[in-house]
């Protein structure tokens, strides 16, 4: 057992919140809690969830097995507090729709999660997945960045849930064992000096939570001026949820829309 590998796989997964939309049935959060640890993941976070205490029912505590830790860890909270803190947002997701994030193939996004992660300890990332039912809401699909889908048999697409989650938790983690290995190989100062550059990021997306604060000052002003009525706010507001969140706006970004949207509101004051 390499200590060290370990070490480092769980410290770059535990920035990975894994979120689950609408979920009903506790046999699923179980499986899933499982599934996670096997990889050394947790951190659950249970979004309008259709059951009361799914973390404490015996159907999920029997499923989870010996995962009752990361089971009993699971946190309920809205969408946006579950994903504040995520400089990326990965939704999962097999229907197409009208008004939907940009669509990311499954290796391109464990490799773009992955080098997140390690160009900064301060970096996290979301994964979100839907109800049994229906999946995820338009609603909730479109404050993420990305969507993927996993390449599956066209004929017989049914993915249980915690089989969606052990696949993406373990290509991260290869990917993550991988990456370890380029790192911690020195052969040669010029390939340290490489190693430590690769996951230099300069310009990585802001956190969902300052995006969610860009969106309530375009709001502010788009009803200021207008723009917004009775019968388009909602479709208006997606088009806003959308566009903000999959910008792949940097920190510099922000600033300079928060200080242009601070001073239009100035100017409709004086």
């Amino acid at each position: 057992m390499n200590t060290n590998q370990n070490k480092f796989i769980y410290d770059n997964l535990n920035r990975i919140n894994w979120i689950f939309v609408d979920l009903s049935h506790p046999g699923n959060l179980g499986a899933c809690a499982r599934a996670l640890k096997v990889m050394g993941a947790s951190n659950i976070n249970l979004v309008n969830p259709k059951k009361k205490g799914l973390g404490s029912d015996d159907v999920a505590i029997r499923r989870a097995a010996g995962a009752k830790d990361v089971l009993h860890s699971s946190t309920v909270s809205t969408f946006e507090k579950a994903s504040k803190n995520a400089n990326c947002v990965i939704a999962f997701s097999s229907r197409k729709r009208s008004l939907q994030p940009p669509e990311i193939e499954f290796d391109s996004m464990i490799n773009m999660v992955v080098k997140l992660l390690l160009s900064s300890k301060q970096h996290r990332a979301s994964m979100v997945f839907g109800g049994e039912r229906v999946g995820l809401h338009n609603e909730d699909l479109i404050k993420c960045t990305h969507v993927c889908k996993f390449n599956v048999n066209p004929i017989y697409s049914s993915l249980n849930l915690s089989h969606a989650v052990q696949l993406v938790s373990y290509a991260l983690r290869i990917e993550l064992i991988k990456q370890f290995l380029i790192l911690t190989d020195s052969k040669s100062l010029i390939d340290r000096e490489n190693k430590k550059n690769k996951f230099t990021s300069k310009n990585v997306c802001i956190t969902q939570e300052k995006i969610l604060s860009l969106k309530n000052s375009f709001l502010e002003l788009t009803k200021d001026v207008g723009l917004i009525k009775s019968n388009n706010a909602g479709r208006i507001e997606q088009r806003i949820s959308r566009i903000l969140a999959t910008s792949n706006l940097s920190e510099n970004d922000f600033k300079l829309l928060q200080s242009f949207f601070a001073l239009i509101k100035k100017k409709l004051k004086d």
